[in-house]
């Protein structure tokens, strides 16, 4: 192995597993890193781009990424670890990003669906050579080589000196999903053709129905090399939780009935005498409204019977979540008229039950058994007061909020129903928001600071900003 003389910048000390990524990356041009998720593989490929900038083997680098971890994840880290390379955030109009495109910048982050956007520009500098990096995350998205973001994509990696694509789930419905980011990446021994590839690792059940040869995911990830790969069990330097955030949007009709409902707010506060006269319990509330327009549901205060709004965005965003963790997953859910369709959404992808306060305690002992000691299901959805107590779930290693709660002490227990004697697994818990104000619940109730005051303070800052 080459000397690696590397003094790791930013406020963080990276872990072995880290360190080792990061080498691997600078050390084959042309690479899969496969580490499970919540194992920090943004901060060892961004590490690995200031290596390489340092020793002038890569002048510019792009990161393409889902739109959930775009802002949260690498826009934060890079800020945080590379203050010393100029970074950019491609994202708004078409018109926006080809003007942050055509600034002087070193590091470019851009998500899946920024990249047409953006495909002349890019054509022009991989082809010349001035931009001679790509890294995927969650490159599995362009596993389907008849796509057109997967053809695209192909266009420029025959040009680049460095291409790296990054999964922890290379894999996520079948041993096949390998053969299109293997052939992506031009790995070494593709088969010739996908139906051959098909055939080697999977076999026909009827007519329409393939399932998995014995042996057919170890092949798969013999296809994806060269490759690194931890997991979280191989890590014994982890801390025992991993926080992980996920930004996603609101849907247009979301984005409606948040600003409406803001503007009434604005109006009602004018027409009280200011914002000095709003109590706490009236923050509460109406900073509750908008939680669960956010999250996808409004509450008729009349019939009080939820009705659902477009949810689109942040779904895609939960199913992503759960698509990257390699074992059971818990997602809690703040509202319950948000649950039943949730179930039915998360279902048509994964096997999922529910547990919310309408179902009875003797059905939801036979969820808890089975979510424990069988299988299936392998996603539990619940609400956040069935979980808070009595239960032990270490069968589970990812906790993924699908909206923040209010309650330090109610969250805690939530994660302590995982994170406890009998976890085998480091655990992540992931969060997802798409407005300010989640932000700011999410990290006043991990602070423990959520009180009357600060209720107050969002309140005024929802109302300045959103």
């Amino acid at each position: 192995m080459s000397e690696f003389n590397y003094t790791f910048p930013g406020p963080f000390t990276p872990f072995r597993h880290q360190i080792s990524t990061t080498k691997f990356i600078v050390d084959n041009p042309r690479c899969f890193v496969l580490n499970e998720m919540g194992l920090g593989k943004s901060a060892s490929a961004l590490w690995a781009i200031d290596y390489l900038m340092n020793t002038g083997a890569v002048k510019r680098a792009l990161v393409v990424a889902p739109l959930s971890t775009l802002h949260r994840v690498w826009q934060d880290e890079a800020f945080k670890l590379l203050t010393h390379r100029r970074s950019v955030v491609f994202y708004g109009s078409a018109a926006q990003r080809k003007k942050l495109y055509d600034t002087d910048w070193e590091i470019g982050i851009v998500n899946f669906d920024g990249v047409p956007i953006l495909k002349d520009e890019l054509a022009k500098d991989v082809a010349s050579g001035r931009l001679d990096m790509i890294i995927i995350d969650e490159a599995s998205a362009y596993r389907n080589t008849r796509t057109k973001r997967w053809k695209l994509m192909k266009s420029f990696s025959k040009y680049l000196k460095r291409f790296v694509l990054m999964t922890g789930t290379p894999c996520p419905e079948a041993p096949t999903d390998a053969y299109g980011l293997a052939k992506l990446l031009a790995a070494r021994e593709i088969p010739w053709s996908f139906s051959v590839w098909q055939a080697m690792t999977m076999y026909k059940v009827t007519q329409f129905k393939w399932s998995p040869r014995e042996g057919g995911y170890e092949l798969a990830y013999k296809l994806l090399q060269p490759a690194i790969r931890f997991t979280k069990k191989d890590c014994l330097d982890l801390p025992p939780l991993l926080f992980e955030d996920r930004e996603t949007e609101l849907s247009k009709e979301q984005r409606i009935a948040y600003d409406s409902m803001r503007k009434d707010m604005l109006l009602q506060v004018q027409s009280e005498g200011g914002i000095d006269e709003v109590t706490a319990v009236h923050a509460a509330d109406r900073i509750g409204k908008l939680r669960q327009i956010a999250c996808g549901v409004v509450k008729d205060t009349t019939s009080g019977e939820y009705l659902l709004l477009d949810y689109k965005p942040r779904l895609q965003t939960l199913l992503e979540a759960i698509g990257e963790s390699l074992s059971k997953v818990i997602v809690v859910a703040p509202y319950k008229g948000i649950m039943l369709s949730l179930v039915q959404e998360i279902g048509q992808h994964y096997s999922v039950e529910m547990i919310n306060g309408d179902t009875p305690p003797s059905k939801r002992g036979d969820i808890i058994n089975r979510f424990r000691h069988t299988p299936d299901p392998h996603v539990l959805l619940v609400h956040p007061k069935v979980l808070a107590h009595g239960l032990t779930l270490v069968e589970a290693s990812t906790l993924i909020f699908y909206g923040p709660i209010y309650s330090s002490e109610e969250t805690k227990q939530i994660i302590e129903r995982i994170n406890r004697p009998g976890q085998k697994n480091p655990m992540t818990v992931v969060r997802i928001g798409a407005v300010g104000l989640e932000w700011r619940i999410y990290k006043a109730v991990e602070t423990k600071s959520m009180n009357e005051d600060s209720l107050l303070d969002m309140y005024r800052s929802v109302l300045l900003d959103g």
